[in-house]
């Protein structure tokens, strides 16, 4: 029965998908299949991952009374409500990339962006602005640049970059366009460094600061040293060699051939979760689900302990990885 009900669990996430490209609500989708739900025995609902879709999903969850575990940011209007979120999510990276900044008296930084970026990537640049301005932090340079002439945006961005006065830089975009724009930097004789580092004299150094899609063994592979001692926050811990993590991993990489990234994993863990509940705990019901997950119990998963507090968020935080020349170190 539990296949039945993880299966139609993955339909209802794919039909938000469908929902989304074709702009129909998410409220008529979930409304449309709400009685083959019922019949199915379905007691909860993973996603969406949508921003867009959350709010209308919650409702939907809330009137159906159907818990929803969502992939997104979603608002709980009221105690006991029927929702739940369980993401990846951009203040927590920022917040502590931020925290790390204060502790290590980085007190002048920079950011760089691309002109065009994912809502993820804006509400982490915004988070990390918020952030430095509360903990007394200045941002003496903001760069925005395109990526169809990457070379040429960021020799004209490294350029402007070069003569302000800082002591990290965020490049809140992948790892590799970020890696063209350390380059460029360099050649400017500004080169990164490591947490706690004392590097020789003679030339300038910065600490990079990144977001979680620089968690890309590709990355290392290709050889990012412009981004030395480089820091980013995580959701994977696969360099903490966490049982659980490993074995996720291990799985994902053999049946797809690639490495998991954030969503799939918190996708994997929320099922996770439910399946614990249901099988090994023996809740049969939509409400004792709800109050289950409200009352703190709890899985080992990918992304480490996964519980989800009164107010149904989850209980976790980023892993703070630094890039080394041996790979992703924890710090």
């Amino acid at each position: 029965m539990i296949e039945r009900k993880v299966a139609s669990a993955r339909r209802v996430v794919g039909a938000t998908q469908v929902g989304a490209g074709a702009m129909t609500s998410v409220i008529g989708v979930l409304s449309g299949i709400s009685s083959e739900l019922d019949e199915l025995g379905v007691l909860a609902i993973v996603g969406p991952f949508q921003l867009e879709l959350a709010e209308g999903a919650t409702r939907e969850a809330s009137t159906r009374r159907i818990p929803l575990i969502s992939l997104a940011p979603v608002a709980r209007r009221e105690a006991r409500d029927w929702s739940f979120a369980f993401y990846p999510d951009p203040a927590q990276e920022a917040a502590s990339l931020i925290a790390l900044a204060h502790a290590e008296g980085l007190w002048e930084l920079a950011l760089a962006m691309p002109s065009r970026t994912s809502d993820y990537l804006e509400q982490f640049v915004e988070a990390f602005e918020e952030g430095a301005d509360r903990e007394g932090l200045r941002i003496v340079a903001r760069e925005v640049y395109g990526v169809d002439d990457l070379q040429a945006e960021a020799d004209r961005v490294a350029g402007r970059l070069a003569g302000q006065s800082f002591n990290g830089l965020l490049i809140a975009d992948t790892p590799q366009n970020a890696s063209t724009i350390a380059a460029y930097l360099a050649v400017r004789d500004v080169w990164g460094r490591g947490i706690g580092e004392s590097p020789p004299e003679g030339r300038r150094y910065i600490v990079y600061f990144g977001n979680s899609s620089w968690h890309d063994p590709e990355f290392l592979r290709a050889g990012p040293s412009y981004l030395a001692g480089g820091v980013f926050a995580a959701w994977l811990p696969v360099e903490l060699e966490v049982e659980a993590t490993g074995r996720f991993v291990e799985r994902f990489e053999a049946i797809f051939g690639r490495r998991p990234g954030p969503l799939g994993a918190f996708a994997h863990d929320a099922l996770s979760l439910l399946r614990h509940l249901v099988i090994e705990s023996g809740v049969a019901s939509r409400t004792g689900l709800r109050n289950a997950l409200e009352s703190g119990d709890s899985v080992d998963g990918a992304t480490g302990t996964v519980r989800f507090g009164a107010d149904g968020e989850t209980q976790g935080s980023p892993l703070l990885l630094q890039i080394r020349a041996g790979g992703f170190q924890p710090l």
